[in-house]
């Protein structure tokens, strides 16, 4: 705040900071994007992208891991195999 002596004995505060309610409503859209945020058909099918390919991801992994754990716990791969080949040390 700026404090400005008139002539008399009027003293007048002026706002060095001016408003834009334009640049409010931008700001306040920006925090609180989850009030705005509407359901569509296209973010459902961004959400179902999203998810199919880290669940695929995930699938591929595990499946991999069972594969190699179910041949270790059936004695088909020998214990001095197993860190070295397998198990990725």
């Amino acid at each position: 705040m700026l404090k400005c002596k008139l002539p008399g004995t009027l003293t007048v505060y002026l706002n060095s900071f001016r408003h834009d309610p334009a640049l409010q409503r931008w700001y306040s859209a920006r925090v609180t994007y989850a009030e705005y945020l509407q359901p569509s058909p296209k973010m459902g099918l961004l959400a179902l992208g999203f998810f199919c390919t880290f669940g695929t991801i995930y699938g591929l992994i595990a499946l991999n891991r069972w594969k190699v754990l179910h041949k270790i716990e059936h004695g088909e791969i020998s214990y001095e195999d197993r860190a070295t080949k397998f198990l990725g040390k």
